[in-house]
């Protein structure tokens, strides 16, 4: 039996009746009933049926009460419904001073509220062609909300009445899954939630049963977010106005890399639910997490009514913007190793500068610390370090004892070349961070390895790798970094110094197998310089210096096994410094 729904949440007023039923005992006495007020039987819901249907006056009365009749006894079959008595049918159109031929839908819906029947069962028929042409519907007696039969010709009353509780009998069994799949969702068992939505679709696509599909595909792991996807849009062609899914697609959209999609999947959201400006946030921020960056700018941008716009949506559409820039940035650096900013990442950058100026514009130190701290990053990084030192400056003056703000002080003094102030505002940072979270000695030991003063900068690194806001090897590879600058510049002894510290600081084999190799390189070079000032006859002092590069390059594997090119350099360089040592020992007799 074909069926269209009018309104979905009649399925919720069912799907309670269900959990409900299967909560109470199923040969529980009857409860004690009230004049007028019908009850649940056991844990069963009661359905009105009228005595009759409505039909037209050239129609036969006895059809629709034969169909009627016919009903009730088939819901009274059911193991979670059962129709209204009909003597409590009775009683109750004498109290209200009723006729069974009054009963139309609005009249029995009345009713039912009165008796506290949760469903009325509509009806009516006329004259057609091969019997008659019938048209039914069940409809929540509080709520309105209907499912309807599709209309069909009958050529018996006996055809009618079962065509009539197959589609309701069919309807029920759906909700039933619906009522399952919900509670396997509740309780974390996504496959079995995604098996009774999978029923509930078999008997008939309804928006319940995709969005119940879609959140149990989600849950299931990445692999499954183009199902989810899928399923969510099919809610939507079945409901355009569902705002769970519209949200919902917005994030699996971004999820997905579609960012054009979730940005116009969350506009419809908006749109449907304008709310105020932390509406709009909960929504940027979904669409933030989910990775669509670009995606929450726009939606912020969306609340920006000139003068009017609150603070916190230019703050958020900030952040937005920056976060953005930084993704842009790092991305193009990962992939090409390029040190220059993208064209889009630096106009976003302008783009949250702009919006945290209007901010600033309206609170000046009173501006939230996150504001002030990021613009004084944004106008570091645009060379603008003078102006970010006043504001850096008003900021730790405003907030002294704020450990975030002192650090981003201490980078702008830096950029203008203020090293002792920034190193003193990062002692500050430091003395203030008491959740020992703050990189501040990374960013000290940085400082300090650009104005060559190693020893305090491994001190500091340490310290930063002892709080844990830096990796030991990335620690360590920063100071390789200035270590090989010493090394193409020719300055060698300075190179196996900071080479000597990364051996200290690096964790991992391959990081410290790359500063013994280069080590060792120093050591090679230096021995096969002094060998080719007089190549006829071997030196003692450069056999020396090639068995010191030895015991280096044999710490260089880890390394090595990363690169072939070096693995090839480090063969020759170790199979002519072997031969180099035979050849001094040859000669010495």
């Amino acid at each position: 039996m074909q069926r269209r729904r009018t309104n979905q949440r009649l399925a919720l007023a069912v799907t309670l009746g269900l959990a409900a039923g299967a909560l109470a005992p199923v040969g529980s006495a009857q409860a004690q009933q009230q004049p007028g007020q019908a009850t649940q039987t056991g844990s069963r819901y009661q359905v009105l049926v009228p005595s009759n249907l409505e039909h037209a006056d050239n129609a036969p009365d006895g059809f629709g009460k034969t169909v009627a009749e016919a009903i009730r006894k088939s819901i009274d079959k059911l193991p979670r419904h059962v129709s209204v008595a009909k003597n409590d049918l009775k009683e109750n159109l004498r109290k209200y001073h009723l006729k069974e031929s009054d009963l139309d839908c609005i009249k029995s819906r009345q009713l039912a509220v009165q008796m506290g029947a949760e469903l009325v069962m509509c009806g009516s028929y006329e004259p057609a062609s091969g019997g008659m042409n019938v048209k039914a519907s069940f409809v929540g007696a509080r709520t309105g909300e209907t499912f309807e039969v599709q209309p069909f010709v009958a050529a018996t009353p006996e055809d009618a009445a079962n065509k009539i509780f197959t589609a309701f009998e069919s309807y029920v069994n759906q909700i039933q899954l619906l009522a399952f799949c919900n509670e396997y969702l509740g309780s974390s068992q996504w496959a079995n939630a995604l098996e009774n939505c999978n029923k509930a679709l078999q008997i008939a696509p309804t928006a319940a049963a995709y969005y119940g599909k879609a959140r149990a595909l989600i849950e299931m792991g990445d692999d499954s977010l183009p199902a989810a996807y899928a399923a969510a849009q099919e809610v939507l062609k079945i409901n355009a106005t569902h705002t769970d899914a519209l949200r919902m697609l917005g994030v699996l959209a971004a999820k997905l890399n579609k960012p054009e999609e979730s940005l116009q999947y969350f506009q419809q959201y908006l749109e449907l639910n304008p709310g105020d400006a932390s509406v709009r946030s909960v929504i940027a921020n979904e669409a933030a997490k989910a990775g669509n960056l670009e995606g929450a700018l726009r939606i912020m941008e969306g609340g920006i009514k000139g003068d009017s716009t609150p603070p916190e949506v230019l703050m958020y559409a900030g952040h937005y913007a920056l976060q953005a820039a930084q993704k842009l940035e790092s991305a193009a650096r990962e992939a090409d190793g390029q040190a220059k900013t993208p064209a889009k990442a630096d106009s976003l950058y302008n783009v949250a500068l702009g919006y945290y100026q209007q901010v600033y514009a309206k609170a000046d130190t009173a501006t939230d610390a996150s504001v002030l701290r990021n613009m004084v990053i944004i106008l570091n990084k645009k060379g603008q370090s003078a102006q970010a030192v006043e504001i850096g400056r008003k900021m730790v003056t405003a907030r002294p004892q704020d450990a975030g703000a002192w650090s981003v002080y201490a980078d702008a003094l830096s950029g203008v070349g203020q090293t002792d102030e920034a190193l003193a505002a990062l002692d500050t940072a430091a003395k203030y961070d008491t959740a020992k979270a703050s990189p501040v000695y990374a960013k000290k030991g940085q400082i300090l390895l650009e104005k060559g003063r190693l020893d305090e900068a491994k001190a500091a690194l340490q310290m930063a790798i002892q709080r844990g806001t830096v990796q030991a090897d990335d620690a360590a590879k920063v100071v390789f970094g200035a270590g090989y600058t010493n090394f193409q510049k020719g300055s060698y002894d300075a190179a196996l110094q900071y080479f000597a510290v990364v051996r200290d600081l690096a964790e991992t084999p391959g990081t410290k197998a790359m500063a013994n190799f280069f080590t060792g390189y120093v050591y090679f070079k230096r021995a096969a310089d002094l060998a080719q000032k007089n190549p006829k006859t071997p030196s003692s002092a450069a056999a020396d210096l090639f068995r010191k590069a030895l015991g280096y390059f044999g710490q260089s594997d880890a390394y090595a096994a990363q690169q072939p090119a070096i693995r090839s350099q480090l063969d020759q360089m170790t199979s002519y410094a072997n031969q180099y040592i035979k050849a001094v020992s040859k000669s010495r007799g």
